[in-house]
């Protein structure tokens, strides 16, 4: 082990990088870099999937919870066309025939939605692409949502007695 001091009146100590040292990490990390871009997107499109899945669950259980606290049944509502839902309240607790909504939209396509999932189609198996909610938390009709992206998608279910998977 040379000390600082001998490298004081040795030429042949050397200080900092050479030129080709210093290319030989660039290309190290440029080829890191191209290998984990794929990879990246990959995980972006499944994090915006899972994001969306989530968030629907959470819509879904408080349109149940509004529907039981408030007396009033609730429903989510789909929008295929423009990948959207909303939450809307009825006018009386059992066959309501008067919808108001009560400010929560989903439009996932648009962009200037902070809940925006870039590239998620959705579709639905539910009668009239929506789903009441009772004011004892149970669902009507059961069904499913499904969020689909390129290369992932996933569902969430209702069941009638409210209970609500995600899979």
């Amino acid at each position: 082990m040379r000390s600082s001091a001998s490298c004081l009146h040795n030429e042949s100590c050397s200080r900092g990088l050479s030129l080709l040292e210093l290319l030989v990490v660039l290309v190290i990390l440029a080829i890191g870099v191209t290998l984990a871009v794929p990879n990246l997107s990959h995980w972006i499109e499944k994090y915006t999937m899972s994001k969306a899945r989530r968030q629907l669950v959470t819509d879904l259980q408080l349109a149940k919870m509004r529907a039981v606290s408030q007396g009033l049944q609730h429903r989510v509502s789909f929008d295929t066309a423009t990948v959207s839902y909303k939450i809307e309240q009825g006018d009386a607790a059992r066959g309501s025939a008067t919808w108001s909504q009560i400010g929560i939209t989903r439009a996932l396509s648009d962009p200037q939605n902070p809940h925006h999932a870039r590239g998620v189609a959705l579709a639905t198996n539910f009668a009239n692409n929506a789903v009441i909610f009772s004011t004892k938390g149970t669902a009507s009709p059961a069904g499913t949502v499904t969020l689909r992206s390129t290369n992932y998608s996933g569902r969430v279910t209702v069941i009638l007695t409210g209970r609500i998977h995600s899979g």
